[in-house]
């Protein structure tokens, strides 16, 4: 299959060091606050998250040198945007909603997985029937 992600292409290791670098609670939040609010300040940052500027900083710095995030100084204020890369369709497929708005203790099993289309990443979820649905 040509369109399938192999553990070895360069999109699947960039998509791996994205969740590892996002595998942290901090860096998850503030890469998920930039998906959804957009550039925001390292104050703003700080009174959204509740994190102490030193804190802030060095998570900030491991985003940065992990290419999830980028920064802008005007004058004596930094502003964060998230960067063009797979963090932002690694982040789309950890925040898409399912249809229903939550799911039942009684989910039927699902698999994720992804592959390529082109350049673009495509993430899927396959629901298989449990066995009490199959009758």
């Amino acid at each position: 299959m040509t369109d399938a992600l192999l553990p070895d292409t360069p999109k699947v290791t960039a998509c791996a060091n994205v969740l590892r670098v996002l595998g942290h609670p901090v860096r998850l939040s503030i890469a998920l606050l930039l998906q959804g609010q957009g550039p925001q300040t390292v104050s703003g940052i700080e009174a959204r998250l509740g994190l102490k500027q030193p804190n802030l900083s060095q998570h900030l710095a491991i985003l940065r040198d992990a290419q999830i995030v980028e920064s802008s100084r005007a004058a004596k204020s930094v502003t964060y945007t998230l960067a063009a890369g797979p963090a932002g369709p690694v982040l789309q497929a950890l925040t898409r909603n399912p249809a229903a708005p939550s799911a039942p203790a009684t989910a039927t099993p699902a698999r994720t997985g992804m592959r390529t289309d082109g350049d673009a990443l495509v993430f899927a979820t396959v629901h298989f029937p449990n066995e009490s649905e199959a009758r």
